[in-house]
Formats: structure tokens, C-alpha cells, sequence
């Protein structure tokens, strides 16, 4: 299981209950980008306001966590910024009550040189609460050694205590056996507290298919309880990027 220290003072960050509209599934977020894409002639990532390259970013990022943990997460914006993006995940207590837990995660694009990523993560290293997480998306070729980096972004860590590292492609080990896949491939490396790799294949017309059929892509929170669906039927499905 990903690893998230408990040192913040805000735990589970319950204040999001009043904060966020609707929880939608990552897939739900990636094919709104899609057809935010297709209607506005938004030809690749490059050409994405920053607002829809975060929750794609987020959304690849709950994608392979989805996969790797066998677990279901969920996506948000809040009505403020920071953080970037909010996810969570349900799970039940010892009573057998559903419980609602999230994070905030502030996103940081590495887009010069793979040289500057420690450089990068540590730009974000501000006055943050602990529970804030650091997701960094790297766009610049190249290869580091991304255990040792682990090694140096703890010990120089200030503030924030979750750092997480996502990038396309397969890890070195892995792409040797399977070079015919690295495409699909999308890795996440979680450097701080601990260092765990996650690697997996993020294939868009399975998922689509999956998401299509749940009957659980969208959750809202009234009153303490977690609700499936939209509010009132009548509604259009709401967006989650405004």
C-alpha cells in the first residue's frame, strides 16, 4: 500500500466535505479532458490550459494507483487553489461505516532538463501543511537514480512530507522484457516518506468500458453519508473542471 505519514494537523482533511461538489473517478476526468480536447481543437498536452494538464496529471496519478492497490479513488478541484487537485478513497471503520479519506496534492512540472528534478520537487517544499502531498510530473527525457534522489529530497524536506514522482514510460528493469508495452506504460515512484515504484499499463479503451458500466463514477457527501450518483437526476453530469 502507497504510504502517507499522519503528521498533519488536519487529519483526513474532513474540512473538503463542504469544499468539493462532486468526487468523480480519474477515467471521468480523463475523457472530460478528451472532450474538452475534441470541442475546443486542442490538438495535444502541450496545447491544454494548466487547469485541465492538472487533473490529467492527477488523473494518470490515481490511475495506477487504482491498479497497483486494487482500489478505488476519486478526484476533485476545490473551490480554492491551492491545492491543485484532491483525491480520496473510501474504506470501512470497525463498525462497518463507510469513511471518507483524502488528500491535497499540489502539483510541480519538470519541463527543462531531468538534471533539475530535485531542483524542481524541492521548489514546492513551501509553507504547506505536512499533509499536503507533491506530485511531480516529469516531460524531460533522460535518466536519474531516482532511490538516491529519495535519499536527498528526505533529508532536505522542510515542510512537505509526501513527494511523488510520475512519468511515462516503464521503470529500467521492467522495460527490458516488455519494450513492446513501454508506450502504455505510466510509473510512479514515491520518494518520500519511502521510496516505492509503481509501474502499470494505462490502456484508455479498457478503462473507458470499466467506467462506462460503474455505478459508482460519481459521489457526493451530504450530512456525514457518501451518496452515489448525481443530486437530482434532472441535473446535467457535472463537470468537474470549470
Amino acid at each position: 500500500m502507497f504510504v502517507f505519514t499522519n503528521n498533519g494537523g488536519r487529519k483526513n482533511l474532513n474540512h473538503l466535505r463542504g469544499n468539493v461538489d462532486y468526487w468523480h473517478r480519474p477515467a471521468g476526468a480523463i475523457f472530460e479532458i478528451s472532450k474538452y480536447q475534441t470541442e475546443n481543437t486542442k490538438k495535444d498536452y502541450d496545447s491544454l490550459e494548466n487547469k485541465y494538464k492538472e487533473i490529467l496529471i492527477g488523473s494518470l496519478f490515481l490511475m495506477v494507483l487504482e491498479k497497483t492497490q486494487n482500489q478505488k479513488f476519486f478526484i476533485s478541484k476545490t473551490k480554492d487553489d491551492p491545492p491543485d487537485f484532491v483525491f480520496m478513497f473510501l474504506r470501512k471503520d470497525e463498525k462497518n461505516k463507510i469513511r471518507l479519506f483524502s488528500r491535497e496534492v499540489e502539483i510541480v512540472r519538470n519541463v527543462n532538463s531531468i538534471k533539475e528534478l530535485e531542483k524542481t520537487i524541492l521548489s514546492k517544499d513551501k509553507n504547506y501543511p505536512k499533509d499536503m502531498a507533491i506530485l511531480c510530473y516529469i516531460e524531460t527525457p533522460g535518466m536519474t537514480d531516482l532511490k538516491s534522489l529519495s535519499t536527498n529530497i528526505c533529508s532536505k524536506l522542510k515542510s512537505i512530507s509526501d513527494v511523488f514522482i510520475l512519468f511515462h514510460g516503464g521503470m529500467i528493469e521492467s522495460i527490458k522484457d516488455n519494450v513492446d508495452k513501454v508506450d502504455k506504460k505510466v510509473s510512479l515512484v514515491q520518494i518520500s516518506p519511502g521510496y516505492i515504484k509503481y509501474s502499470d499499463e494505462i490502456d484508455l479503451n479498457e478503462i473507458y468500458k470499466n467506467f462506462i458500466s460503474d455505478g459508482e463514477k460519481l459521489i457526493y457527501t451530504k450530512d456525514g453519508k457518501v451518496y452515489y450518483g448525481k443530486r437530482d437526476e434532472k441535473e446535467e453530469y457535472p463537470k468537474l473542471i470549470k
